[in-house]
C-alpha cells in the first residue's frame, strides 16, 4: 500500500462527499469503497504472515476501514485495530490511539510497572512458594485422613461384632468369667475409642496448622488483590481523564462526563480504543471529512467461536454507542434502520383467539415489547386496540428480528396460568430457520450454555462457567444451493438461543440469513420464524396446537 501523506492510502473510485451519507455504525452493509479498501488491507495483513510477531498478536482483532477526503479531494481510507497495542500499530502504520500511554516517563508507564509487580507477586504466591505446595498437602491429608477414619470406623465396628458375640456366650461363664471377661471387653473397647480420638486429634491438628498457613497467604493474596483493583480502578480513571473526544461540530467532552452524561455510569474498561473512535477522532485532529466507515474481523486461524474471518461487524454498542453518538454530531448519518423498521405500521395477524388468549404472527422488524426509544410493538398494538385486557399481556417475546406466533393473554389470571406452563416446559415451539451452509447430520440436540456478552450487550456468548442452560432440538429439512432449511425446537428459552447455537462453531457453525449479530446482514432479513406452539388451554384443558406458515 503506498501512502498519500501519513496513515492515508490511496482509493481509486468516486464517490459524492456532499451527498453521501455517513455509514450508520450500528447496521449497515458496506459500501463499495470500504468492501475495495479491505481488500487491500488484508493483502498488506497477509504479506506479514512470515513475521512471527505479527502472525501472534494480529490474530483475533477488529480492524477498522474510513474513508475520507483530504482538503485537496483526494480519496483514501485510514485503518485502525481495536484495542491498546502501540507496537502492533506503529509495525502496520495504523491510525495511533487517542491518547498516548507510552511515553518512557509517562504516570501510565509507572503505574502500570507498579501493577505488573503486583501481578507477578501473585503469581509467584500462587505458583511457586509454598502456598502451593501447601495447598497440594492439605488436599493429600484430608483425602489420607478421611480414609483413615473409614477404615478406623470400620475396625472399631468390627471389633464391637465380635465383643457383641463373646458376650452372648456369657451364659455358660461362671459370674466371676463372665465379670473379668466383660471387664476386659470395656478395656479393649475404651482403648480402642481412645486410639481412634487421640489419632483423629492429630490428624485434625496438621489439618488446622496447615489451613492456618494457607490462610496466611490467602489474607496476603486478597490484601495484593485489593491494592491491585484499586490502582487499577485509579489509573484506568487517569487514563479516561485524558480522552477528550471531538466532533464535526467542534464541541469537546471527555470521555468520563460523555458516560456519566448518557448512561449515568462510568465507561467500561478499553472505551475509547476501538476502531472507530481511533479513527474519528484522527480526521478531526487532521482536518479530513469522513465518508464511510466498516469494521471487520480478523481471525484466519479460526479460533474465535462466533465471529468469522474477514467478516465485517457493526461497532459495539456498549463501550461505543455513546462516543459515535457524540462523534458523529454534525455529520449527515445514515438513518438508523432498526428505528425506521420499527417504526412503520404493522397489522398483526390473529391465528387464534377466545376469551381469555390471542395468539398472533409477529413480522419481522417489530419489537415483541416497547423498547427505550421504540414504543411501537405487538404489546403496544395489542393494548391500544384493547386497552381493557388487564397484566403483562404477552407471556413470551422473540427478538426484534424473528417473524411468527406469539400469545397474548387478555387477564393476569390467564397470563399466570400460560407462564407457568412455560416455566414447567409444556410449551412446545418449533422454528423454521434458514442458514448459510451444509450440515453432514439430519438431525442433533445442540447443548451450549449461555450468558450474556457483558462488553458487547446485547450479544450472547457460550460460557461454560457461568452461562445458563440452553439446548435445542434441531431436524434438516431441505438443502438447495448451499444453504440449509431447519427445524428447531428449542428446549429452553434463552435470549438469542437458536440464532447463537446455530452460528457457533460447537453448534451447526453455520449462521442463520440474515442475523447481522452472528452472522452478515445481506438478506433483508432474519430467516427465523416461529411457526408453530402446542399448549394446553388453561381453562378448558384442551390441546391447542398453532400454525403459521413460514413467509420465507
Amino acid at each position: 500500500m503506498l501512502e498519500l501523506s501519513d496513515y492515508i492510502y490511496p482509493l481509486e473510485g468516486e464517490i459524492d462527499a456532499q451527498t453521501t451519507a455517513f455509514t450508520f455504525p450500528f447496521q449497515y452493509n458496506p459500501h463499495d469503497l470500504v468492501v475495495q479498501a479491505k481488500c487491500e488491507v488484508i493483502k498488506c495483513l497477509q504479506s506479514f504472515s512470515s513475521n512471527t510477531y505479527l502472525d501472534k498478536h494480529v490474530n483475533q482483532k477488529m480492524f477498522g476501514i474510513l474513508v475520507v477526503t483530504n482538503k485537496q479531494q483526494q480519496l483514501g481510507y485510514l485503518v485502525a485495530i481495536s484495542g491498546i497495542n502501540p507496537d502492533l500499530t506503529k509495525e502496520l502504520n495504523l491510525v495511533p490511539s487517542i491518547v498516548s500511554l507510552e511515553t518512557k516517563d509517562g504516570f501510565f508507564r509507572k503505574e502500570e510497572t507498579y501493577i505488573t509487580r503486583i501481578n507477578q507477586l501473585i503469581q509467584d504466591i500462587t505458583d511457586k512458594s509454598l502456598y502451593k505446595s501447601n495447598v497440594e498437602k492439605l488436599t493429600q491429608v484430608k483425602t489420607q485422613n478421611s480414609i483413615y477414619l473409614e477404615e478406623a470406623k470400620s475396625v472399631r465396628q468390627e471389633a464391637k461384632r465380635k465383643r457383641e458375640a463373646i458376650r452372648s456366650s456369657f451364659n455358660t461363664l461362671s459370674d466371676e468369667e463372665v465379670f473379668a471377661l466383660d471387664k476386659s471387653l470395656k478395656q479393649e473397647s475404651q482403648l480402642l475409642k481412645k486410639e481412634y480420638k487421640r489419632e483423629k486429634q492429630l490428624r485434625e491438628a496438621l489439618e488446622q496448622d496447615l489451613q492456618q498457613l494457607i490462610d496466611k497467604y490467602e489474607t496476603l493474596l486478597d490484601d495484593l488483590r485489593c491494592i491491585r483493583k484499586r490502582m487499577s480502578q485509579a489509573l484506568q480513571q487517569k487514563v479516561f481523564n485524558q480522552y477528550l473526544l471531538s466532533n464535526a461540530e467542534g464541541d469537546q467532552i471527555n470521555i468520563t462526563k460523555l458516560f456519566q452524561d448518557t448512561k449515568g455510569e462510568n465507561p467500561p474498561a478499553g472505551a475509547g480504543d476501538c476502531a472507530a473512535p481511533k479513527l474519528l477522532q484522527f480526521v478531526y485532529n487532521n482536518n479530513l471529512t469522513p465518508l464511510l466507515m466498516g469494521e471487520f474481523w480478523w481471525d484466519p486461524e479460526h479460533k474465535d467461536d462466533l465471529r468469522r474471518h474477514l467478516q465485517f461487524y457493526p461497532s459495539c454498542k456498549s463501550k461505543c454507542q455513546p462516543i459515535l453518538g457524540f462523534m458523529l454530531q454534525g455529520i449527515h448519518v445514515d438513518p438508523n434502520p432498526i428505528t425506521e423498521t420499527a417504526n412503520k405500521p404493522y397489522e398483526l395477524q390473529i391465528l387464534y383467539e377466545d376469551d381469555y388468549l390471542m395468539v398472533v404472527n409477529k413480522p419481522s422488524g417489530l419489537l415483541s415489547v416497547p423498547g427505550k426509544e421504540i414504543q411501537n410493538s405487538v404489546y403496544h398494538i395489542i393494548h391500544t386496540r384493547h386497552p381493557e385486557f388487564e397484566g403483562p399481556l404477552l407471556v413470551h417475546r422473540l427478538d426484534m428480528s424473528t417473524s411468527g406466533i406469539l400469545i397474548a393473554t387478555k387477564d393476569l389470571e390467564t397470563y399466570r396460568r400460560i407462564q407457568k406452563q412455560f416455566l414447567q416446559k409444556k410449551i412446545h415451539k418449533k422454528y423454521i430457520a434458514l442458514i448459510s451452509g451444509k450440515v453432514t447430520k439430519d438431525n442433533g440436540i445442540i447443548s451450549l450454555p449461555l450468558r450474556v456478552d457483558l462488553d458487547n450487550r446485547p450479544l450472547q456468548m457460550v460460557c461454560e462457567k457461568y452461562g445458563k442452560d440452553a439446548i435445542t432440538h434441531w431436524e434438516k429439512i431441505s438443502e438447495s444451493n448451499g444453504k440449509t432449511r431447519l427445524s428447531l425446537s428449542p428446549i429452553t428459552g434463552r435470549t438469542h438461543q437458536l440464532r447463537v447455537h446455530c452460528a457457533h462453531t460447537k453448534g451447526l457453525n453455520a449462521p442463520i440469513l440474515g442475523d447481522e449479530l452472528y452472522g452478515t446482514n445481506t438478506n433483508g432479513r432474519l430467516c427465523l420464524h416461529a411457526e408453530q406452539i402446542t399448549f394446553e388451554h388453561p381453562y378448558t384443558r384442551e390441546t391447542i396446537e398453532v400454525h403459521c406458515e413460514c413467509p420465507f
